[in-house]
């Protein structure tokens, strides 16, 4: 599922906004899917915020708001859906007091294929400018592969009565238009489909349907919050879910979903990114370190309290948000015997068996990018540096395209990678130096999620340029002449090599 955020005419992603006044505040997710027959479609959530948009007596007297919104999908400059609609609001007596927000949902048949995916949303009682938005999407489904669908987030899921736009799979489901979950939500709800099991196994026949949360950062599998189904092989299989999540803590996570075969070979998976912020006690999100004898593990004879700590900031880069909290405020009390445990008690969590030569392992990784990325102007440890952070993070780049002599950039790199763990595909990240022989490059740029997003990045790169500001760089074609000698940016951006 997709999720994009609409306020004073800016776009944001996994953020919150300044708030101003008279801007319409919106929120749409999309999700596909496809039919029993083979035809798929696309589904759009759209949630206005009620006290976002202009309220007018309509001709009944009573004060109504409304918002226009078109959705196109091109292909090749020829449109190949479209709608366009009003959505009104419920009615009131008075434009005063609070308004609750509203749900839109739309179905759009689609073929196989790219498209690009036009959004024009406005405030028709307002005198600002529609936002307008543009992105590719990708429809693919086939009648041999086992895929799942998008994941769509619930907010509730009640048996259908008369069949209706919200019907699935005998539901009618309201969609949570949202991948963030504040303190006062407890239950993730989440809906999917499975297609094509009859044909990787024979029609009945059970296999192994799990879902779970993983940390985002460490890709962790969180124990608490794990669970599978036995399920009969067919065509289609709907998946409606659900996950407490009163005792899980603030941080970013995964939603996960795996299948598999007898001989437990993966067959499909999905993993949908969320937000939670939930404050707990520290001791609802750490491991009873009490249990852990000192005596009896690697870290006995490790007495230095620098020591430690430098440790302790060494694994910041894989650490959870939870963990990186926690060990903040170890290292804030600088008590050695609780630094020594939670850091044992970190590999522990990730290695049972052999925690020692899982750090060591780690520790290898630590050492190169101390080697590779430590700076003059800042901390010379490289693992506190934005590229040491990014690969202890994500492992090494599968293309690191560097560029430190570009008459009119400021020395760059971009590193490429084809895949992540959390199952990201053809991620990049856009590093700069704009200090003279320093080896110190700032992440200015990702495309990953949770990572900085800044759609102007060229432009600190090519200050340095000797073009005017206006000819830089066109943000809305990124395809545009450049004459400025010797420049390969965009190049590589679009082809890492």
């Amino acid at each position: 599922m997709k999720k994009y955020f609409f306020k004073s005419l800016l776009f944001f992603l996994f953020s919150t906004p300044l708030i101003a006044q008279n801007s319409i505040e919106a929120y749409l997710t999309y999700a596909d899917f496809t039919t029993s027959d083979h035809k798929p479609y696309l589904e759009t959530y759209l949630t206005v915020i009620g006290n976002s948009i202009n309220y007018q007596k309509n001709e009944r007297g009573k004060y109504q708001a409304t918002v226009l919104v078109s959705i196109a999908f091109v292909q090749k400059d020829s449109i190949k859906n479209f709608k366009k609609y009003n959505l009104f609001s419920s009615e009131f007596d008075s434009i005063n007091g609070t308004k609750p927000n509203f749900i839109d949902q739309q179905r759009f048949s689609l073929d196989n294929g790219e498209y690009d995916m036009e959004l024009e949303i406005a405030d028709k009682n307002s005198t600002q400018a529609p936002y307008k938005h543009k992105e590719k999407i990708v429809i693919r489904y086939d009648q041999e592969t086992v895929r799942f669908s998008e994941i769509e987030l619930v907010e509730s899921a009640t048996p259908t009565k008369t069949q209706n736009i919200l019907s699935k799979s005998g539901y009618d489901i309201v969609p949570y238009v949202s991948k963030y979950y504040p303190s006062n939500y407890n239950q993730l709800n989440f809906y999917a489909e499975l297609y094509n099991m009859n044909v990787a196994m024979k029609e009945k026949e059970k296999f192994l349907l799990s879902y779970y949360i993983e940390d985002f950062d460490s890709h962790e599998k969180l124990s608490n919050f794990s669970s599978f189904n036995k399920e009969e092989a067919s065509a289609i299989s709907s998946i409606l879910k659900n996950f407490s999540i009163d005792k899980l803590p603030t941080g970013n996570y995964n939603l996960c979903l795996e299948t598999r075969d007898r001989e437990n070979n993966l067959l499909a998976e999905r993993k949908l990114f969320f937000q939670r912020t939930n404050p707990m006690k520290e001791e609802d999100i750490i491991p009873d370190l009490s249990l852990i004898d000192l005596e009896q593990t690697f870290l006995k004879n490790y007495n230095n309290k620098d020591t430690i700590i430098l440790m302790l900031l060494n694994v910041r880069p894989i650490s959870s948000m939870a963990e990186r909290n926690y060990a903040t405020n170890q290292i804030k009390g600088g008590n050695t015997e609780i630094m020594k445990k939670f850091f044992y008690s970190f590999w522990q969590t990730r290695n049972a068996a052999h925690p020692y030569e899982e750090w060591m392992n780690y520790k290898e990784k630590v050492d190169e990018v101390n080697r590779l990325f430590s700076t003059n102007n800042r901390d010379k440890n490289g693992f506190n540096s934005d590229r040491g952070r990014v690969y202890l993070k994500y492992g090494k780049p599968d293309v690191r395209s560097i560029n430190e002599h570009e008459p009119s950039s400021y020395p760059y790199e971009i590193w490429q990678y084809n895949r992540l763990a959390s199952g990201q595909t053809n991620r990049r990240f856009i590093f700069y130096s704009p200090f003279v022989g320093t080896n110190d490059y700032r992440l200015i740029h990702s495309d990953a999620r949770g990572e900085v997003f800044d759609s102007r990045w060229r432009y600190k790169i090519d200050e340095r340029s000797s073009l005017p500001a206006t000819q830089k760089y066109n943000l809305d074609n990124e395809n545009i002449n450049r004459n400025d000698f010797g420049r390969q940016v965009d190049d590589l951006y679009r082809n890492p090599r």
